[in-house]
């Protein structure tokens, strides 16, 4: 939203599926038949890697000017039938952030097979500072941490720093935007081998906490229970709030690094909430305050997913 907003843009929301984290579609055909007029673009977003109908959505769009910007800062590597995420609208874009399916500890990709738009994206591109060699240090220490800190027994620590904010929703319109560095380049050296090799090991650690979901009556997020899709980390549905924050306290205590999603819908960021005129998401707020992550990347162990099988069978069996 804040990037929307530096832009001179309006947000436009639409609330969420109750089942899945994609569009309510008939609220979206709505929107597009009020405001076609005025839309630039639909946002479709591949939460923690699971796939959005971007298919569907082009469909409403056709012979629109209307550009389908596919968020795929979740989903590098993750596919929709035989086709990759991230490439089935006009303009797509990665994170390569700290967490993300592949990291350079922070920065990003964006793709186009518009020439148009990737001419402006290049100038814009063009036009970023460099990397100073002090900034090249701090992404070196800061590569160094991660490599300790991803480790579920140890997230303890930098969700007890207060200036990364973790957990937080971070409304910021300064925001700096540099060229990727020559180090983070090294970094991503051999990036599609690296990229399927942590993919593999989240599908395998995914496929471990699906199995218990029948058993301990937690409810898996993306429809198909038979098609996992490639995800970042492993979502639950936990509608009883206050159980879900004794689990995510259990957690700190054991250091197993199941965490919320997102604080609050976009629509309940104090410094947007004027801009919507009082309008209601309910299914996105309720996703916010119902959905609970498991982590599953590949410094996730056989005995961290065996505490947290066992967490969630305690906590949400007792009461059945």
């Amino acid at each position: 939203p804040s990037a929307i907003v530096r832009a001179g843009l309006k947000i436009r929301l639409c609330d969420i599926d109750g089942e899945v984290p994609d569009f309510d579609y008939e609220q979206l055909e709505g929107i597009i038949a009020s405001h076609g007029d005025r839309l630039l673009c639909i946002l479709p977003v591949h939460l923690f890697g699971i796939p959005t109908d971007v298919s569907r959505i082009r469909g409403l769009v056709t012979g629109k000017e209307i550009f389908v910007v596919e968020d795929a800062a979740q989903a590098m590597g993750g596919e929709f039938g035989v086709e990759k995420l991230g490439t089935l609208g006009d303009i797509g874009f990665f994170s390569l952030g700290r967490g993300k399916a592949f990291s350079t500890v922070e920065g990003g990709i964006i793709i186009t097979d518009n020439d148009h738009i990737a001419s402006h994206i290049s100038e814009v591109v063009s036009g970023l500072s460099d990397y100073s060699a002090f900034d090249i240090l701090k992404l070196f220490l800061y590569a160094l941490a991660l490599m300790f800190l991803m480790r579920p027994c140890l997230f303890w620590f930098p969700k007890a720093v207060p200036f990364l904010r973790l957990g937080e929703t971070i409304y910021d319109q300064d925001f700096k935007m540099k060229k990727l560095s020559a180090f983070q380049a090294g970094l991503a050296s051999g990036w599609e081998r690296k990229l399927q090799q942590l993919i593999n090991a989240r599908l395998q650690n995914a496929g471990e906490l699906l199995k218990t979901l029948e058993i301990i009556g937690l409810t898996q997020s993306w429809g198909n229970p038979h098609n996992l899709p490639s995800l970042l980390r492993f979502p639950l549905k936990v509608v009883d709030v206050k159980k879900r924050d004794h689990m995510l306290n259990i957690s700190e205590e054991l250091g197993i690094g199941l965490a919320i999603t997102y604080p609050d819908s976009i629509n309940h960021i104090p410094e947007l909430r004027q801009f919507f005129g009082g309008e209601d998401f309910p299914r996105a707020k309720s996703a916010a305050d119902t959905l609970l992550t498991a982590p599953i990347h590949p410094f996730v162990t056989r005995s961290d997913l065996e505490i947290i099988v066992n967490v969630l069978k305690t906590e949400v069996m007792q009461d059945l």
